[in-house]
């Protein structure tokens, strides 16, 4: 680890975006085992259920804004970790090119996120 290390706060938005798929992975799985079971505390259960619904909805939407608010939380981020890093010298425009692709390319982003985050903590030591 190099550097001395800088917080902004942008990192956090990073870091949600592979928090947020894990939660929509464990409540896709859930849903899916909870429907083709056919039921739930309430009763029976069905794509079209209240419960299944408002479950559904409460993994997404977290996800969708972490996913659309990445490509500036990079842009930001890189212009603190440039200020600070010398061996590491990330291209700001193509990291956000990355992370913008990674908005129509569903499963490219927490994978892009979580190989970002390493590599700052690798060399930013934060």
């Amino acid at each position: 680890m190099t550097g001395s290390g800088t917080r902004t706060r942008w990192v956090y938005a990073i870091a949600a975006v592979p928090v947020t798929f894990a939660l929509l992975a464990v409540a896709g799985t859930a849903v899916a085992a909870t429907v083709l079971s056919g039921t739930t505390a309430f009763g029976t259960a069905a794509l079209d259920d209240p419960v299944v619904g408002t479950a559904v909805a409460l993994a997404i939407v977290p996800n969708l804004v972490a996913v659309v608010v990445l490509p500036y939380a990079v842009y930001r981020d890189l212009g603190s970790v440039r200020d600070v890093t010398g061996d590491w010298s990330p291209d700001r425009s193509l990291h956000t090119l990355i992370a913008v692709v990674g908005l129509f390319v569903p499963f490219v982003i927490p994978g892009y996120a979580t190989y970002y985050l390493v590599k700052r903590r690798r060399h930013v030591g934060v």
